[in-house]
């Protein structure tokens, strides 16, 4: 997957990766939402993952159909953002619509 750019930040928390760097944009998991390192984090040391803000380029399966207010979720296995709930991590909501055939969508983080 392509790193993920956050055009605008909101709240950050503290997280310090435990196994593996992170790259600039990486996805973590938090249980019932998702951070994103805005910047590489060494594996043990303290950074920050930011847990709102705007994404204009989240990665969807290219057949997804969506309206802007629909719920996105993280598909861990993917490695790119959908509709489906089951299985998947609450992400925040899109802003913009993405037709059939389209890659990316525009996404507001854990919103």
């Amino acid at each position: 997957m392509a790193a993920l750019h956050i055009e605008a930040t909101g709240d950050s928390i503290p997280y310090t990766p435990n196994g593996a760097d992170l790259v600039a944009g990486e996805v973590v998991p938090l249980a019932t939402m998702i951070g994103i390192s805005p910047v590489p984090v060494v594996d043990g040391q303290v950074g920050e993952l930011a847990v709102s803000g705007r994404i204009d380029k989240a990665p969807v399966p290219s057949a997804l159909v969506v309206a802007a207010g629909d719920a996105l979720y993280w598909d861990v296995a993917d490695q790119e953002f959908n509709k489906t709930a089951s299985g998947n991590i609450l992400a925040g909501k899109a802003y913009n619509a993405s037709p059939d055939g389209a890659t990316v969508v525009g996404l507001l983080l854990n919103a």
